[in-house]
Order: C-alpha cells, then sequence, then structure tokens
C-alpha cells in the first residue's frame, strides 16, 4: 500500500519464500526521504549524513489457502537499523554538545491468527493480532510498543469485505526522554525558552 508518512522513501526490497509457509523480507531505505524543508513535490536526494534505514522479517504462515479446517496466521520477527548517527536524548560531551551515537535500532514480533471463519465463506470471520516492539532509548522518545486487538471481517451481511476492529496500544516513553521532559519542564518553569 502507499506509505503512511508525508513523503515516500526511495528504496530496495527483496522477497523470498523458500517454503509455502516460510518468508523472508528485507528493504533499505533512504533515511531521509525528501526535502525536510520543502514539503511539496517528489525530491531524491541522497546525503551521506542522512544514512539509510535497513529492515529484514522472517515469518511463518499458517493455513494461506483460507480452507474451513486451517485458518490463516501469520507470525514473524524483525529488525531495524538505521546507519548513521544520532544525537543523544541526555548525554553531552566535555563541550556541552550532545553525543552522537550509533545503534539507532530496534526488534519486533507480530502474530495474526483469525480463529473463526464463516462456513460458508472462510475469508469472512474473527481474527485477532498482537504487535510488540523495542527499540534503543538513548536515541528514541519511545523504548518499547505494545499493541493487540481483533478485527471481524463480513460482520455485516452483504458487506463481506468491511471490517471492524477493536484495539489497544501502549507506547512507552524511555528513561531518557523522560528525563528530557523533566529538564525541559524545569527550564520552561524558570521562564526560559527551549
Amino acid at each position: 500500500g502507499p506509505s503512511i508518512f508525508p513523503a515516500t522513501s526511495l528504496g530496495l526490497r527483496i522477497w523470498a519464500q523458500p517454503l509455502s509457509t516460510v518468508y523472508f523480507q528485507g528493504v533499505v531505505l533512504d533515511g531521509v526521504p525528501g526535502n525536510p524543508h520543502d514539503h511539496r513535490g517528489t525530491h531524491v536526494k541522497f546525503d551521506k549524513e542522512d544514512g539509510a534505514l535497513v529492515t529484514a522479517e522472517l515469518g511463518y504462515l499458517v493455513g494461506a489457502d483460507e480452507s474451513p479446517t486451517q485458518l490463516f496466521g501469520k507470525y514473524a520477527l524483525g529488525a531495524w537499523f538505521y546507519t548513521t548517527t544520532f544525537e543523544d536524548l541526555i548525554d553531552v560531551d566535555e563541550n556541552g554538545e550532545a553525543v552522537k551515537r550509533t545503534g539507532n535500532r530496534g526488534v519486533y514480533a507480530l502474530a495474526e491468527q483469525k480463529v473463526y471463519g464463516e462456513n460458508d465463506d472462510p475469508a469472512q470471520g474473527l481474527a485477532l493480532f498482537a504487535r510488540f516492539g523495542i527499540a534503543n532509548g538513548n536515541l528514541n522518545q519511545f523504548d518499547y510498543y505494545l499493541g493487540y486487538g481483533l478485527v471481524y471481517t463480513g460482520l455485516v451481511p452483504g458487506r463481506d469485505e468491511d471490517q471492524i476492529g477493536f484495539a489497544v496500544s501502549r507506547a512507552h516513553n524511555g528513561t531518557k526522554y523522560k528525563q528530557l521532559m523533566e529538564i525541559e519542564s524545569g527550564i520552561i518553569a524558570e521562564g526560559h525558552d527551549i
């Protein structure tokens, strides 16, 4: 599908499915797509300092044929990594400048399983899903994320592809980000600009 971000990124994606139940995919994307200072139009610009975003995912598929006896499921593990340096949220060097760090990376797991398929059309029914991810708390606001929910496809007669769902998610602010907010709120309370 289309990108959910304001500017799409040029990249290279590979997909391999050595078995009907196992797949691997990976992608390398421009680390800063477009021109952040000019959101109009398409800008393809490669800058070494922008780096690249590299992701890889290994997945296991169940019941891809959506038969009444074997409902669809997908279970996957993935990892991502930025190839450039980022400023630490809190740590500074002897000159008071933010420490530059590499290692902006994370891992994630996801699971999706249809638990009920309607007899006349197994593509309709109830599916459960869950997602969990961890990121480097030195460089990112969120150090982990958890989301889960359910989706029913074809609940309304005659609307076989319509979906209705319910989800709960939690993005956890990391320790360094919370410290940064305490520091900035103290500065604001004293009447200083940030």
